[in-house]
């Protein structure tokens, strides 16, 4: 697990832990709605582990959520075997950072998906700047290691174009040790519009889940990223 290792007798903290060698390659895509509504704020207290964050949209909620994840995989022992990417979209996409490790990726800044724009609910553009993503990488892989890949993509919104959607989700679904994780990011006491497209294009039934807050989304991630590589390599995180 990425967790905190006490001082002690023959203990030490994660980031001094010596680093894993390399027996298989994960790459994570986090792919993320900036449509206007996610302008919008939370409308019940966020939290991380407990810990009450003020007032502030859900982008806001998804930057936290995704640096965090960051944040917990940059002190991870096995840190050399993950890699990342970060999409996000709204009528087309609007940002879009290719492949890298987990260091570089968390010094390109924030995670907010409104950050370069906001408009409609074009779900295919990121997963398919996903697809792409992925094609690359499963492709320029330089040495023999095992590689698998999970697409983890959130919404909070109906889509525009369901049927470019499921085509572009039965791409990565193609793609040679690929699975896609899709989580709606819900508003308590408001109708979940375009949860069952989610529900429906997604690898395997776990690899949904509906969301309310940052840390929800979180786990969501990690949920994901973990499912992905035991499926693959039958290892924990």
């Amino acid at each position: 697990m990425i967790a905190d290792i006490p001082h002690g007798d023959g203990t030490f903290t994660m980031d001094e832990a010596p680093l894993a060698p390399v027996a298989w390659r994960q790459l994570g895509v986090i792919v993320t709605d900036g449509s206007g509504s996610m302008t919008l704020p939370l409308h019940e207290t966020d939290s991380i582990e407990g810990v009450q964050l003020p007032d502030r949209t859900k982008a806001a909620a998804v930057d936290h959520a995704t640096s965090d994840l960051m944040k917990r995989f940059a002190v991870s022992r096995k840190k050399a075997q993950f890699e990342f990417a970060f999409v996000s979209f709204h009528d087309t996409v609007s940002d879009n950072r290719p492949a890298q490790d987990v260091d570089s990726l968390l010094a390109t800044g924030s995670f907010d998906p409104t950050a370069h724009g906001s408009g409609g609910t074009q779900i295919w553009t990121g997963l398919d700047a996903a697809a792409t993503i992925v094609e690359n990488w499963l492709r320029d892989g330089d040495d023999d290691v095992p590689r698998s890949a999970v697409v983890m993509l959130m919404t909070d919104g109906q889509d525009g174009n369901a049927a470019k959607t499921v085509n572009v989700a039965d791409r990565i679904k193609g793609l040679a040790n690929t699975d896609l994780a899709a989580c709606f990011f819900a508003t308590k006491g408001e109708p979940a519009n375009g949860s069952r497209l989610l529900q429906a294009i997604v690898s395997r039934p776990e690899l949904y889940e509906t969301v309310f807050d940052a840390d929800q989304l979180r786990r969501f991630f990690m949920a994901s990223m973990t499912a992905a590589v035991k499926h693959a390599t039958g290892e924990a995180i």
